[in-house]
């Protein structure tokens, strides 16, 4: 089939989420009610802290919204059996820390001012049964990172330079009962990251160049009592967490030597001479949490492997020999980005492992999961830290794309994790009455830019490296189920931006360099079976935003300014099988990022002031033959984004605030038989960004970053039903 091209959703949108699935409504204007599904899309959370409770509870730390799909923000606790636990310290600002339990309560630090009910600068203690804020209140200027207990002191380390009132350089010590700040004062130069205490000695980590004023770079040990620095510590230029097993001491960052000794980001040495020890177990990048048990070191960070053997993020070191334990749960992340462990904690044979990462195995695992400490098997539990609408603050929720497949469902990919709870990771589809389809069961590694959907196929372009878990670089096909095709166009240099598909072809487009081993650049046509690349090759010098093909030809949008060696200014036309440029060049003043070709017409959206010969400002029709405008001139309308096609109705999304002079914002309905187009009946007056457009037979699918329509709160979807708007000012 001729595909339906839209224009592709910037990457660079981060606003939240919402998606709106709009029904036929009959009702004149636009009184209509918002009804149910309300679809809610997540992406993961990170957990920065865990503290395992004396009864087994598990309390967690970082910046999330939700955990297991109750809302909580960035604090939450865990039951036993992993379920979430009505105790909920309410707080503001911007993430957990560092955790600790100290008696009957649990230490919190990070970005806050207001927790547990009480204006609480940055630490706080809340009981451990309602979660209220206590009387303990110290106050520091600055985060820490940090903390520790012996008896009644509370040892922590950050990056303040006042605590309590009292001035005191990124390590200070508080009286667990009274929250005063004693006497202990090591004077270090910069930021403390880990602490760790053997016997009388502290030792720290982090990114300082001094202690007590004495030299002494990332790592340090200090006296317990006096605070007075130990020289004979060696040096390592960043530390970010320690643990201790006997005398042993070891330490993991981003650190490539340790005193004079190669190690590269994880080492151990001897507690009482400071001598470096021989174990080396040479993970390949950073390491970030450290947990010493059992004669065993747990080792958390970003690493891929461990002595040249895969390990993802995740190992077990033996304490004495450095030997790779065979133990590998193998968690997985996004390519490119900042996917680590950051926290571990181990309570009843379950180790713990806290971070930003997506999976565990095959298990869908976004920022927390628990382990078998013996077998590396995931916990049968709802592990699940999240951010969505309310509360987002890292990864937030966005649609980047979407289409109909040939059931008439809509499939869309963008940055989540789970629909309505269910896991969906960054593509999905909803049935016909507008809900998840939670039999189809695609997923990837990372964010989904482009969907294409061709018989019982379903493409997926973006920037991951995995679907399913089967590697697949950029590009993916699905079937009906969700199950990974043996579709595999082995894309190189780039991800994939955009994907249109036909019967006979899938076009794909982004800044990449080649295309199963053969050099095309930013647009290619494979076979949509297997993936293999064609000999088709219009070589525009530039990306391309939208694609659309009318029998023979396949017309482009982008930045290009040459098809081949023909100069074409951002819109043109090529030969579906030579790749040659034809006449077809209606001559456009500005971008063009959105392409339908229906009839003998083709629709441009963009941001443009004349087209054809004629003055358009941001929509409109030309000849499909001699590329001449129509009369239909919807205009001035700026940033359209998406455009979808129903019958003799052109619905259009995207940022603006009027449309034909009309108040109509962001989505609008045109008459393709009238000279001005607006249907000024259909206004569903949304609030803010519309990124997609996908029309169905049963309604049509809007994704965007509004929180209202119709003056109702949308946060997430809403499906209008009871009705038929097509019927209405010349849908017949």
């Amino acid at each position: 089939m001729d595909p339906v091209a839209r224009a592709r959703p910037t990457a660079q949108f981060w606003q939240y989420l919402v998606v709106l699935w709009i029904g036929l409504v009959s009702l004149p204007g636009y009184a209509a009610a918002l009804l149910p599904p309300n679809i809610v899309l997540e992406t993961g959370g990170e957990v920065r802290a865990i503290a395992v409770q004396s009864d087994g509870k598990i309390v967690i730390g970082g910046k999330f919204s939700s955990v297991n799909g109750v809302p909580r923000r960035n604090l939450a606790r865990l039951n036993s059996d992993g379920s979430v636990d009505s105790w909920n310290p309410a707080m503001d600002g911007n993430g957990i820390y560092a955790l600790l339990e100290s008696g009957g309560n649990i230490v919190a630090s990070g970005d806050f001012t207001a927790i547990g009910g009480a204006a609480r600068q940055r630490i706080a203690a809340l009981d451990k049964v309602d979660g209220t804020a206590t009387a303990w209140n110290p106050g520091v200027d600055g985060l820490v990172f940090a903390m520790v207990q012996v008896g009644n002191q509370i040892y922590v380390g950050g990056g303040f330079s006042q605590i309590g009132g009292v001035s005191r350089n990124h390590l200070a010590v508080i009286d667990a009962v009274t929250g005063l700040i004693g006497a202990w004062n090591p004077e270090v130069d910069t930021g403390v990251r880990a602490m760790a205490i053997k016997g009388d000695r502290v030792f720290i980590g982090g990114s300082f160049t001094s202690v007590g004023g004495v030299n002494q770079f990332g790592f340090a040990a200090v006296s317990l009592t006096t605070g007075a620095s130990i020289l004979e510590i060696p040096s390592a230029s960043s530390v970010h967490t320690i643990a201790i097993i006997g005398n042993t001491v070891f330490l993991g960052g981003d650190f490539t030597w340790v005193g004079d000794q190669p190690r590269r980001f994880l080492a151990a040495m001897d507690a009482s001479s400071g001598l470096v020890l021989p174990w080396n177990p040479n993970p390949s990048f950073f390491v970030h949490a450290l947990l010493a048990a059992n004669e065993t070191v747990y080792a958390g960070g970003r690493f891929e492997s461990i002595g040249g053997q895969p390990r993802g993020m995740l190992a077990a070191i033996d304490a004495s020999s450095g030997a790779l334990s065979s133990w590998n749960p193998n968690l997985s992340g996004l390519l490119g980005r900042s996917h680590t462990v950051r926290a571990l904690a181990l309570s009843a044979g379950t180790l713990y492992a806290g971070g930003n990462f997506r999976s565990v195995g095959t298990h869908s695992r976004p920022g927390i999961a628990g382990i078998a400490a013996d077998t590396g098997t995931v916990r049968a539990l709802p592990d699940y830290v999240g951010v969505g609408l309310v509360g987002a603050q890292i990864d937030e929720p966005a649609v980047y794309d979407s289409t109909t497949d040939s059931a008439g469902r809509v499939v869309f990919g963008g940055n989540f994790l789970r629909v309505n709870g269910q896991a969906h990771e960054h593509i999905a589809r909803l049935k016909t009455d507008g809900t998840p389809d939670a039999s189809f069961i695609a997923g990837t590694s990372d964010i989904v830019e482009a969907v294409a959907a061709s018989g019982d196929r379903v493409y997926a372009g973006g920037r991951f490296f995995r679907a399913n878990h089967q590697p697949r670089l950029y590009l993916a096909a699905f079937d009906a189920t969700g199950a990974v095709t043996a579709f595999d166009a082995n894309v190189s240099g780039a991800p994939v931006s955009g994907c249109w598909a036909a019967e006979d072809a899938l076009y794909i487009a982004g800044e990449f360099t080649a295309v199963g081993g053969v050099l095309r650049d930013f647009l290619a046509s494979v076979d949509p079976v297997s993936g293999a690349v064609s000999s088709w090759e219009p070589r525009p010098n530039n990306v391309i935003k939208a694609i659309a093909r009318s029998g023979n030809t396949v017309y482009l949008a982008g930045f290009f300014t040459t098809l081949g060696t023909t100069p074409r200014y951002r819109l043109g036309a090529v030969d579906a099988v030579s790749g040659r440029a034809t006449d077809w060049n209606p001559g456009i003043s500005g971008d063009a990022s959105a392409l339908i070709a229906a009839g003998d017409l083709v629709y441009v959206a963009g941001g443009y002031s004349s087209l054809g010969g004629a003055p358009r400002n941001g929509l409109g029709a030309v000849d499909r033959s001699e590329g001449i405008a129509t009369a239909w001139n919807p205009g001035p309308v700026s940033e359209v984004r998406g455009m979808a096609l129903a019958g003799q109705t052109l619905y259009v999304g995207g940022g603006f605030d009027s449309i034909s002079g009309s108040n109509i914002q962001n989505v609008a309905a045109l008459d393709t038989t009238r000279s001005n187009g607006l249907l000024t009946t259909w206004n569903l007056q949304i609030n803010g960004l519309v990124e997609t457009v996908s029309a169905t037979p049963h309604g049509v699918f809007v994704g965007g970053g509004f929180t209202s329509i119709l003056g109702q709160s949308a946060s997430g979807a809403a499906v209008v039903t009871d009705a038929d708007w097509f019927l209405l000012d010349g849908f017949e």
